[in-house]
């Protein structure tokens, strides 16, 4: 049908749409005629509320550049062709609820102004929404995807859901945005999955999504949390930004994890994880709290140049071969206001309640700081990393003093003086600096007293 056909015999209504549907569907051929006749053209057509639920599309239907400046349904509307809403407008709120698209989905370029709902909808060949816009929430949950998906620079301005979604053999959402978010718990992504350079503006949520093929989350912005997540194929987050803390508590890669060149503005938690392949956090950025406690590595695991602003956590960590922490940077422990501490503590008395009430919390970040410096020295110890060994070593003995060790106590007095003629072993000029200072100073007393 052409356009004012496809118009008429919509305001119709859906039994005729469907008797008409039904008719020429059981004359389908593979005839150009055929095709002609059952396609439904309303391209570039302005409707006000537009009820298309129910019906029955057998050909190509056309809805390009078309506007809907009412609400809009499409509940249980069966597209048996390709179903072309390239570049159209919906001013309200639309429904595709249950929508079967046996064929071909294109959206890009769509403008979705009011709330979307696409639950429990079919897509089983290409859904399009490359370049789309959902200025409302987008609800994509409980989809089908069976074979390829396409949301690049895609814009959702708020929440995105794609909870308990099957997407099919290839899945792209890079370079899109979401600004209020997006949750795909308890997704499945049975081929490979494209987020690079996705950028998550507020918290998404991949808890309990199993990723079966490669995953790329590449040069990605936001915040995000992958607890309980498993990752078949290749995990790739390098040079990823985390602006929130992320969460990757119990999460399992079965093949490799490569966190190389990422930031991580704030806390990551690592807790029980399980990486059976490679894991690759080098170079990688850590500005607070890190947690790898716990957590199961069968194969190689390497930090190389990752810098720390706090001791990481590394308790209870089991790695079938010794992690490589070359040229690893952490923050030391800092000293400031332990002694002074320490002595209002012991007075009374003090003036200073402050203090005497900081007391409590500075010992107990400090013993929790020595219990993580030597967990690193074990680990450089099992890796032969002798470099390393003496210098987690040096800031465990530092991170204990004034706290466990006291003056009173002998081995505070040897920590001072391995420090002060050797800086625990770590140093060769001190020793002889030292040695080249005790000799002329002898000399000169010898000297003074020869006669």
């Amino acid at each position: 049908m052409n356009r004012d056909e496809s118009i008429d015999l919509f305001r119709r209504g859906k039994e005729a749409w469907n008797a008409w549907a039904a008719d020429i569907s059981a004359r389908q051929d593979d005839s150009y005629e055929w095709k002609a006749e059952a396609r439904a053209d309303f391209s570039s057509h302005e409707f006000g509320n537009a009820d298309f639920s129910g019906f029955v599309f057998p050909g190509r239907t056309e809805f390009s550049d078309a506007r809907f400046m009412g609400n809009s349904w499409f509940i249980w509307a069966e597209f048996n062709d390709a179903a072309v809403f390239k570049n159209a407008t919906f001013d309200n709120e639309v429904s595709f609820i249950r929508s079967k698209f046996k064929n071909d989905a294109n959206f890009e370029g769509s403008v979705f102004k009011g709330n979307v709902q696409f639950g429990k909808s079919a897509f089983p060949r290409i859904a399009d929404f490359r370049n789309a816009t959902f200025c409302g929430s987008a609800d994509f949950n409980n989809c089908s995807f069976s074979e390829i998906v396409i949301f690049t620079e895609t814009t959702f301005h708020q929440l995105a859901m794609f909870h308990r979604s099957d997407f099919g053999d290839q899945v792209s959402f890079t370079e899109s945005k979401f600004k209020d978010g997006a949750t795909f718990e308890l997704s499945v992504f049975n081929g490979s999955a494209n987020f690079r350079d996705a950028v998550f503006e507020d918290l998404s949520i991949f808890s309990n999504v199993q990723f079966k093929g490669d995953v790329a989350f590449g040069g990605f912005a936001g915040i995000a949390r992958f607890e309980h997540a498993t990752f078949n194929g290749e995990a790739w987050f390098a040079r990823g930004t985390f602006d929130q803390v992320a969460r990757f508590d119990d999460t399992t890669f079965n093949k490799g994890a490569r966190f190389e060149d990422c930031m991580f503005r704030d806390g990551v938690a690592f807790t029980a994880s399980h990486f059976a392949g490679y894991a690759i956090f080098d170079r990688a950025e850590f500005h607070d709290e890190v947690s790898f406690q716990g957590v199961e590595a069968r194969s190689a695991f390497t930090m190389a140049g990752a810098s720390f602003s706090r001791v990481p956590i590394f308790n209870q960590a089991t790695f079938a071969e010794a992690p490589r922490l070359d040229n690893v940077r952490i923050q030391p422990t800092t000293g400031k206001g332990i002694v002074r501490a320490a002595v209002w503590n012991r007075m009374k008395r003090s003036p200073d309640e402050r203090v005497g009430a900081n007391w409590g919390d500075l010992k107990a970040q400090r013993l929790e700081a020595t219990v993580r410096w030597r967990t690193l020295r074990r680990l450089a110890s099992q890796g032969h990393d002798h470099q390393r060994e003496m210098l987690f070593f040096r800031e465990e003995v530092l991170a204990s003093r004034w706290i466990s060790d006291m003056p009173w106590h002998a081995h505070f007095w040897f920590g001072l003086l391995y420090q002060l003629f050797s800086d625990f072993g770590r140093s060769l000029s001190r020793p002889i600096l030292w040695w080249s200072f005790w000799w002329a100073g002898f000399s000169l007393v010898y000297l003074a007293f020869r006669e």
